[in-house]
């Protein structure tokens, strides 16, 4: 997912918008964020909260699509300050708790923040 911060984002806890998403699963791929209220991606030295809903084509390259609503935390295991104020945060499904996107569980996955952009990369696996 690519994000790019609110304007109305308070500094102690960054909210972002997802701008585009990108994925090499198979059932997910076309999926896009619908748009609501809201921010889908909220940020602190803890978790990271996601809160979105997907909207993923019935099949491949169709028209029609099936609305996924995701909300869910996952814990900051750590963080990599880099230079130019950019981060990397290392993230990890939270013990209880179910983190889903479209049918897939949320294995875990890193945060990359430069200023007020960034790029989320999550681990899936097909639910059973």
């Amino acid at each position: 997912m690519n994000l790019k911060q609110s304007k109305f984002s308070p500094a102690y806890s960054p909210m972002f918008d997802v701008t585009g998403v990108s994925t090499n699963v198979t059932d997910l791929t076309w999926s896009s964020i619908a748009k609501g209220l809201g921010f889908p991606v909220s940020v602190s030295e803890d978790q990271v909260f996601f809160d979105f809903t997907l909207k993923v084509p019935e099949t491949p390259g169709s028209k029609k699509s099936v609305l996924e609503k995701s909300s869910f935390f996952l814990t900051v295991s750590s963080i990599e300050e880099k230079e130019k104020r950019a981060k990397t945060y290392q993230l990890e499904p939270q013990q209880c708790g179910d983190a889903v996107i479209g049918g897939h569980n949320v294995l875990g996955g890193s945060l990359d923040l430069q200023r007020n952009k960034g790029t989320v990369h999550l681990n899936l696996e097909p639910s059973k």
